[in-house]
């Protein structure tokens, strides 16, 4: 289980098992079997096997797969998972592609929206004062 920590996370998935800390850069791409937590900069495509939390100072430049996204800080990429949950500050620049997807009031999202199956593509912008939905 995640313990609740500063950020807030807490999931049903296992302990986390890779960390990159504040302060850290890291730059290429990473494969995480475990669940990951990444609090550093990150510039390159992250895919995991299970969850990837982008902690309030984390900030990656690159694409993220994995089965659960969750984002405190900031993402500039696109994301392809089944569940994405982009809490209060966090950011998203970029595409997705989601099964499911939940986003606290205070974040912000700026791209694509596809849901996984679907042909459709639905373009939302979203920040704490408004949101707009458009379907293409």
């Amino acid at each position: 289980m995640f313990k609740k920590e500063e950020s807030g996370y807490t999931g049903n998935s296992e302990q986390i098992r890779t960390l990159i800390s504040e302060g850290c850069k890291f730059e290429g791409n990473l494969f995480s079997p475990s669940s990951t937590r990444i609090d550093g900069n990150i510039i390159g495509d992250l895919t995991g096997e299970k969850s990837i939390i982008i902690g309030d100072k984390g900030n990656i430049k690159g694409k993220i797969i994995a089965p659960e996204v969750v984002v405190y800080g900031i993402v500039d990429g696109d994301i392809n998972t089944d569940d994405l949950t982009l809490k209060q500050n966090g950011t998203v620049n970029g595409d997705i592609e989601i099964n499911n997807l939940s986003i606290e009031k205070g974040a912000k999202f700026n791209g694509n929206c596809k849901t996984k199956g679907s042909t459709g593509t639905t373009k939302v912008v979203y920040d704490s004062s408004s949101a707009e939905e458009s379907v293409d």
